[in-house]
Parts: structure tokens; C-alpha cells; sequence
């Protein structure tokens, strides 16, 4: 079965650094419970899971046996009390929806009560005929048809695939009630109706490059692995204006972008050269900011889009249009271990660290040790771990090194200087 996924950053980069194990001996447990055209859904934490889960993440499957329904929709229970709830609904084949469901939460969010159950939310069908039926189930994953959950626990030390037992799948027959109601346990947000970009999971572990640091381009998106599903008469015409800068010696990236109005929020995404597709990186969920700052690996050039979104009556999302895509590149992180020798003569020899993907070093120079350094030598490459300098004068000196690396636009961003010593 094709697997369609949702890009979580906090959930991923948990999976990408603790591959999950597959758990049968401690499986855990849950319920479909048909409510009209609604089917609320709840897990039983796997027998002996004593820690806080906070993150979790599974997939119902939903056949269309007869007639024909529309794209379906999902409501997350009042209980739910994770900062990331988010859905993706996609249509694997004609007659066959699949929902991906991800919770991610803080440290003290966890999603199973003390009894060791959590009602995650309601799935809401949409009967487009009279005669509308419906198959729904909890998906397995590569290695067995029998449903699976993945969970990670409140300090990330554990990503386990845990068999669900005694999950039978349910049928939906239409009752010819409306079918954009919650349900039983039909609080909370409707998060997402829409598909996200269809590509394998991002498991690159950061702080792997997305774009190599001698500035190379990423290639122009491919629409279909991005959801640019906007509807024409919103915003086709007031794309956001992004802006992506970094202060030198710095991995942190601010985002800049202009209001969209009638927007609800904005995501931004960015390139993944691993699997040739941009990928959610952050959602902004109120409408009135336009900043935010995002740390990064050093010496890495990346390349970003975003989109504002708004949501329609039935929960659904309606995309805007895609910004320009932006380029940058964090700085090298500072030099450490630096060592300056005064040779006989008026040779003097400076040794440091190499800094990981830079592209090479400046020697600066000072005759105070907080006063103005000027550059005297640059290297231009970043293997290189030392150099020697010819003193001119017989006065000590003090001399401290920075890396610089050749980012996006073959513009030189440098990291912070190192600790001074003098010679």
C-alpha cells in the first residue's frame, strides 16, 4: 500500500535519530465506534508502557465498498492536549482514502490518561450518494496487515511500532444524516482535510546539508509534491513577500514575510535534496505574525516557500499561493583551539580546529587585545589547519581566526571570531 506521510519536524527528527522497533509481545489496544456517518477512534496504551507518551502517530484506511463519498475529515477530541495535532487526508485510489494522524506534545502533554486510554477524535465521512458504504480500519505498516501505532515518550528515548490487538475494522453505511458534524467526542479543532506532499518520510537527521554549502541550487518544485491545492479566489493574487537573513556566527534564520489578509496562518517549507521535495518546516498559526526565527545546522545553505492557509466551514484547508523561494546560509560555527608560536626569526605559526564545512579562514590581526582586528591572510580552504605569517615588527601582536563559508549568491558568511592570542 502507498504510504502517504505528514511532515512533523519534532516527531521526524525523533524517529530519524531512534530507528522504531516493532513490539508484539506488549501490544496495545483500541476501538472504532460507528456514530451515523462518524467513527470515533481510541487507543489503549500497550501494556507495560509506564512513561509519558507525547508523541504518536498512525493510519486509518477508508474503502468505499459502494456509492461514493467525498473526502473525509477529522476532528481531535477536547482531551487532546498536544501543541501539534495535524491530519493529512489523501486519495490513494479512486475508492480508498488515507488518514495520517500525528501527535506531538511537550514534556508534560501526554496523550493517554491514567487509565490508559486516549480518545484521539472523530472521523468524519462524507456520503455523496445514497447508497454510500464505507470500510474503515486502522492501517498496518510494511511488515503485517495487522493495525500499528508508532509512540515516543516524553524525553524522546524510545520510537516503537506497537501491534494493535482486537481492533476490528468497522462499516459505515450512510443513515442519510448530515455528515459535517463532530460526533461523539467532536471537541477540538478541525485541523487539515487536505494533501501534503507524498514523498517518503524526512528521517535525515540533522544536521545533514539539504543543499551543499558551496551554494549549489536547488531545483525548482515539483507541484505535484507540494499541496498547491489553493482555491483561485483566495490570494491567487497576494502571495507572501519571504525573506530569509543570518547574522554573522550565527545558525539561527529570521523569517520575515508581509500580511496576507484574510489569512489564518502561513507555513513555511524547505527543500530536501534527499528526496527532491520541500517539506513542512514550521506552521504559523496566527495571523497577525510575520517573523519568526528557526535554529539550523552551520555552513549549510538552504532554500525555502511558504503559503498562508485558511480554514473553510467543514475544516477543511484552502492554500494561497507560494512565495518566491529564498536561499541562505548559516555561518561556520566559532574556531576553537587556536594556538599562535613565535618561530626564531619573525616567523610566527598559527594552528586551530577545523570547522566543519567551511570553505576556508581569515587571520586577523590587532595590536590591542580588544582593539579593531583587520584581516592579513585569507585561506581558501577549509581542510587547513594552520599557517605561518611573517611578523614586520618586534611589538606583540594579537591575532584571532574566523571560518567563512561560500553560501547562496556566492556570498562569503562568516563565523565569529575565535579567542585572541598574541605573539
Amino acid at each position: 500500500m502507498k504510504k502517504w506521510i505528514s511532515f512533523i519536524m519534532v516527531f521526524a527528527l525523533l524517529l530519524a535519530v531512534i530507528p522504531p522497533i516493532t513490539v508484539s509481545a506488549a501490544a496495545g489496544g483500541g476501538e472504532l465506534i460507528v456514530n451515523g456517518n462518524n467513527v470515533t477512534i481510541t487507543l489503549d496504551i500497550p501494556e507495560g508502557k509506564t512513561e509519558n507518551i507525547t508523541s504518536l502517530r498512525f493510519q486509518v484506511v477508508v474503502t468505499v465498498n459502494s456509492g461514493s463519498m467525498s473526502e473525509p475529515s477529522f476532528r481531535f477530541s477536547d482531551t487532546i492536549k498536544s501543541t501539534v495535532k495535524d491530519v493529512v487526508v489523501n486519495q490513494s485510489e479512486s475508492e480508498q482514502y488515507i488518514i495520517d494522524i500525528i501527535l506531538s506534545g511537550k514534556k508534560d502533554e501526554k496523550i493517554f490518561d491514567s487509565s490508559g486510554k486516549a480518545q484521539i477524535g472523530t472521523l468524519i465521512l462524507k456520503p455523496a450518494s445514497i447508497d454510500a458504504k464505507a470500510t474503515v480500519v486502522i492501517a498496518g505498516d510494511e511488515n503485517s496487515s495487522q493495525p500499528v501505532v508508532t509512540i515516543v515518550n516524553s524525553i524522546g528515548q524510545a520510537s516503537t511500532t506497537v501491534l494493535l490487538e482486537n481492533v476490528e475494522p468497522v462499516i459505515v453505511t450512510n443513515t442519510g444524516s448530515s455528515s459535517s458534524g463532530g460526533g461523539s467526542g467532536g471537541g477540538g479543532a478541525v485541523v487539515i482535510s487536505t494533501p501534503r506532499p507524498s514523498a517518503s518520510p524526512d528521517v535525515t537527521a540533522s544536521p545533514a546539508p539539504d543543499v551543499t554549502p558551496n551554494g549549489t541550487s536547488a531545483p525548482e518544485p515539483d507541484n505535484t509534491g507540494l499541496p498547491n491545492d489553493y482555491d483561485e479566489s483566495f490570494l491567487k493574487n497576494a502571495k507572501p513577500t519571504l525573506k530569509a537573513t543570518v547574522k554573522t556566527g550565527s545558525k539561527n534564520i529570521s523569517f520575515k514575510w508581509n500580511k496576507i489578509a484574510g489569512a489564518e496562518g502561513y507555513i513555511i517549507y524547505k527543500y530536501n535534496a534527499n528526496t527532491g521535495r520541500y517539506i513542512r518546516q514550521k506552521a504559523i498559526s496566527s495571523p497577525d505574525t510575520t517573523t519568526c526565527s528557526i535554529k539550523f545546522a552551520y555552513a549549510t545553505t538552504y532554500s525555502f516557500r511558504m503559503h498562508a492557509f485558511k480554514t473553510e466551514e467543514d475544516g477543511s484547508r484552502t492554500y494561497g499561493a507560494f512565495s518566491s523561494i529564498v536561499k541562505v546560509t548559516t555561518a561556520p560555527s566559532k574556531v576553537q583551539g587556536l594556538i599562535v608560536k613565535q618561530k626564531k626569526g619573525s616567523n610566527i605559526t598559527i594552528s586551530w580546529k577545523k570547522v566543519a564545512r567551511a570553505s576556508g579562514y581569515q587571520i586577523l590581526m590587532s595590536k590591542k587585545k580588544n582593539g579593531t582586528y583587520s584581516c592579513i591572510k585569507t585561506i581558501k580552504r577549509g581542510s587547513v589547519r594552520k599557517c605561518t605569517i611573517k611578523k614586520k615588527n618586534a611589538r606583540r601582536c594579537y591575532y584571532r581566526v574566523r571560518a567563512y563559508v561560500n553560501g547562496a549568491g556566492k556570498k562569503r558568511v562568516y563565523g565569529n571570531k575565535s579567542n585572541a592570542k598574541s605573539a
